[in-house]
């Protein structure tokens, strides 16, 4: 992770407005999980930004990737028997809305999020009982995942299952002011929705 970050960060320093990176990062991601991925994004190079909110978008954008490419898009195979095209889809989009917010959105046609399983791997951790886990509505089972160690992959690797993206991407969107909407059918797609109020923009990037 640390050394995709970097590369990252070093690909913006040379071509300042250029998000070329991240499809390199999926790539290379959605190799190691052997899984076929294409990549769409809009708005990320026509939108000039501050350095601290661009290289927020961008650290964002690596974590939202991870999560989707681990936890969402399926296996060829897997896409195939629910008659689906074989490689899954990843959109992420930054845009700013009529109130002068701005709205990154990320989402994938990957399986969905599996509320079953968030369940199953909160009660093992023993901090809440079964019983008042399936009393929950899914708004509230969902915002486990955003709990510090919480990974519902059982073992870990370089992409997942150290409990840690899900918790930087509440953490990040804090600093941003911003808050964060989850949108998902299972079986379908997943979509993630970051707003968050439009900077001041610096004079030399304003003129």
């Amino acid at each position: 992770q640390d050394i995709i970050e970097t590369t990252a960060l070093a690909n913006q320093k040379n071509d300042k407005y250029s998000w070329d990176h991240l499809q390199k990062i999926s790539a290379e991601i959605s190799s190691q999980c052997k899984k076929e991925v294409m990549l769409v994004s809009s708005g990320l190079s026509e939108i000039h930004l501050p350095e601290t909110i661009r290289s927020t978008i961008n650290s964002l954008s690596i974590q939202f990737l991870r999560n989707a490419i681990v936890h969402g898009i399926e296996t060829p195979d897997e896409r195939k028997a629910s008659n689906k095209q074989e490689h899954g889809r990843i959109d992420i989009r930054l845009s700013v809305t009529p109130k002068k917010d701005l709205e990154f959105v990320v989402c994938d046609d990957g399986a969905g999020i599996d509320y079953e399983k968030i369940i199953d791997k909160a009660a093992s951790s023993g901090k809440w009982s079964r019983t008042e886990l399936e009393s929950w509505d899914n708004k509230k089972i969902i915002s486990l995942i955003f709990q510090p160690g919480f990974s519902t992959v059982s073992e870990a690797d370089t992409n997942a299952g150290r409990g840690v993206g899900m918790e930087v991407i509440l953490k990040k969107v804090k600093q941003l002011r911003g808050k964060i909407k989850i949108h998902s059918r299972r079986g379908q797609f997943s979509e993630f929705t970051v707003t968050f109020p439009l900077p001041m923009m610096p004079n030399e990037q304003a003129a």
